[in-house]
């Protein structure tokens, strides 16, 4: 690495790219900026990118960090040798891969070590529980040079990445809440909470649910069922991963909503147009990989 690259090492159970366009999108106009692209997060990804990427003229480094097994995280940090680290938060996404909470836990937590300057280590302030985004992003442009008037000014005109609850408005009767990236319990709560902000409109969600939280799965569909239950008029249910869950959830409500199943790949618009009742909001939670359905 050249000595005037400030390296930057951001893992977390979610939210590690949208930190990352939102820490680059406040730095770039005053810093020569070399960030990993989209999700690549593994080693040999963002080896590949270093070789053919960094020169002599970046002078910060962002890498986004992401683990599949113990070890992962060390292997990056060996190979960046970070002088700021974050971690976004530490949630039971990707439990399955790991097998318990304390080893998914340990794996997140590999790149304290290699961060010297503890000043310059962000961490959440427990588990399941988020950092604060824009005020770590403020203390790293800062003490990488930035104004605070030219940080407060870029965070105001910052754009979440796409699928990230991205609302797109089609026409004056159909809103669509696009948040069909990486679901997990804390977004689909921020999504249903988006959801139910909408008055006097019918509102629809479409998932197939949340995966990859081995035994605790069922608990978390569960909940997001009844969550869906109390929140929306009508629920479609992508595939069987967790149709039980879901139908569970949403039927332990007083309420009764509509609920349709549909298959992997079914066009759930055309089976939705009979029930509409505009004005409509309606909320893309998740999509999952077609090997799950």
């Amino acid at each position: 690495f050249y000595a005037n690259t400030t390296r930057i090492v951001i893992t977390g159970s979610y939210g590690k790219t949208t930190f990352k366009e939102m820490l680059a999108w406040v730095i770039s106009p005053y810093r020569v900026v070399l960030k990993t692209p989209d999700n690549i997060n593994t080693p040999i990804g963002i080896a590949k990118i270093i070789l053919t990427k960094l020169n002599r003229q970046t002078e910060v480094l962002i890498v986004e960090a992401g683990a599949y097994q113990a070890g992962d995280i060390k292997k990056i940090c060996q190979l960046i040798k970070p002088q700021i680290g974050i971690i976004t938060i530490i949630g039971l996404m990707h439990l399955e891969r790991f097998g318990n909470f304390t080893r998914l836990k340990k794996t997140k937590q590999e790149i304290i070590p290699f961060i010297k300057e503890k000043n310059r280590l962000f961490l959440p302030p427990k588990d399941h529980h988020f950092i604060n985004f824009k005020a770590t992003v403020s203390k790293i442009a800062q003490n990488l040079g930035v104004s605070l008037a030219q940080i407060k000014q870029r965070l105001a005109s910052f754009v979440w990445p796409a699928h990230r609850l991205e609302e797109k408005i089609i026409n004056h009767q159909i809103t669509i809440l696009d948040d069909s990236y990486n679901s997990n319990p804390l977004g689909a709560q921020k999504a249903l909470k988006k959801l139910k902000s909408f008055p006097k409109r019918q509102k629809i969600i479409i998932t197939p649910g949340m995966i990859e939280f081995s035994e605790k799965q069922y608990q978390i569909n569960f909940r997001l069922g009844r969550d869906i239950g109390c929140i929306a008029d009508m629920a479609v249910i992508i595939g069987s991963t967790n149709k039980k869950a879901l139908l569970d959830g949403i039927q332990a409500n007083k309420k009764k909503i509509k609920t349709i199943i549909l298959a992997n790949g079914q066009d759930w618009l055309t089976v939705i147009k009979p029930h509409l009742k505009p004005p409509t909001v309606i909320l893309l939670e998740n999509d999952l990989p077609d090997h799950y359905f």
